[in-house]
């Protein structure tokens, strides 16, 4: 696994709307060193959900999204493929992001770490 930190002073600019002649939202961060990351809506909002979770909550310290394949039971418009939070303990969860942190700068990890 390839990782890559963004930085704040990384960051050109960010855009995030509906593109002409689309449905969904987009963000994109626009990179100084000429790259662009386009996360989907519903990758961002596993973003914000995860977000809120830690940082409103007076214990929560970690979450962890995981992509979920079959989800026979879902609101209309739903894709069958969704981010959802699995529940794992906040230690499990900031151990294994500190892990991907400590290995920022484009060093090469075991992908199937937890």
């Amino acid at each position: 696994m390839q990782v890559d930190t963004v930085h704040n002073d990384d960051v050109h600019r960010i855009l995030v709307g509906i593109p002409e002649n689309h449905k969904h939202l987009r963000a994109a961060l626009e990179l100084r060193d000429g790259r662009c990351i386009i996360l989907q809506e519903a990758v961002l909002a596993a973003l914000v959900r995860a977000y809120v979770n830690v940082e409103t909550h007076p214990e929560r310290r970690a979450a962890r999204m995981v992509g979920t394949v079959d989800m026979p039971r879902r609101k209309a418009d739903f894709a069958t493929y969704q981010l959802i939070e699995d529940g794992g303990s906040d230690d499990e969860i900031a151990r294994a992001l500190g892990l991907l942190v400590d290995f920022m700068g484009g060093a090469t990890i075991d992908p199937d770490m937890d």
